[in-house]
């Protein structure tokens, strides 16, 4: 007599149900912490960004303040929320002239941050008589350059030096200027927000540039404190004469580049307190 047998093979519907329910519940809780996981992930990224962009900021600025002397007007325009400055490019000193109707120098131990340029202005220093009184820094400003290798025209006269790293044409009262005189190349900076984009970013306009370079962002708008500037004197008063300023403290407010899922964007802030060299 044959009896039924019952098939091994695959499963029953009620079965299948309740894999199915389980699947979902396990893959539920997975994404339950997951999800919550990938998003600390995140916000973190876009904090450390952030910190990073207004820590980079600040170390660029204070380091141009550093050197900076107000006193010999380097802060050429400051505002709460901008800052104009003679920022040095460069040091050197004349090796070799040629004649005073062509007021053009050869320039040895050239140093700096990078090279001048024309459109630079310039302090070099004039000796008179043999008496101090009449020695003088004279502004002028450059008006052509070259590079060094310039043997038949510019063999350096000073000091181990044999050949003009530079040759410079200045413009301006040049009187009393020759060799071993000191000249340092200057070019005006300003840092300030300037928007792009529907946002506020931290910009470096050179010279006579119409734009900014960007240095950092996006920020907080000006309204919202993206960029705060104080002034201090040598007795740590506030003051607002650029020719006083002994230290100036700077507050970034930035924002995080990304929104934060429903949260928007995250705001932080950092600030500092530099000293300028005189």
């Amino acid at each position: 007599m044959r009896t039924g047998l019952r098939s091994s093979a695959g499963f029953t519907i009620p079965e299948l149900l309740v894999v199915l329910t389980l699947g979902g519940l396990v893959v539920a809780s997975i994404i339950g912490v997951v999800i919550p996981q990938y998003r600390d992930y995140s916000r973190q990224q876009e904090l450390a960004g952030l910190r990073g962009n207004l820590r980079d900021a600040l170390s660029l600025i204070g380091s141009e303040l550093r050197m900076l002397s107000a006193a010999e007007g380097d802060l050429v325009e400051i505002t709460p929320t901008s800052l104009k400055i003679r920022s040095v490019q460069g040091v050197g000193v004349v090796c070799d002239t040629v004649p005073a109707s062509q007021p053009t120098y050869g320039i040895a131990h050239v140093s700096g941050g990078s090279k001048p340029t024309v459109g630079d202005s310039a302090l070099v220093y004039a000796y008179g008589s043999a008496a101090l009184s009449d020695d003088a820094w004279r502004a002028v400003r450059i008006t052509g350059l070259s590079g060094g290798g310039l043997k038949s025209t510019f063999g350096c006269a000073y000091g181990d030096s044999t050949v003009a790293e530079l040759r410079l044409e200045l413009a301006g009262d040049t009187t009393g200027v020759g060799i071993g005189s000191p000249i340092r190349a200057f070019r005006h900076i300003e840092f300030a927000l300037f928007n792009a984009d529907g946002r506020w970013w931290i910009g470096r306009q050179v010279g006579s540039s119409s734009g900014y370079t960007l240095l950092a962002g996006p920020m907080a708008s000006p309204t919202d404190s993206g960029l705060v500037l104080l002034y201090y004197d040598r007795d740590g008063n506030p003051t607002t004469v650029a020719g006083e300023v002994a230290s100036v403290e700077m507050a970034l407010r930035g924002e995080t580049v990304k929104k934060l899922w429903n949260n928007g964007v995250k705001v932080d802030s950092l600030r500092t307190r530099v000293s300028l060299r005189g």
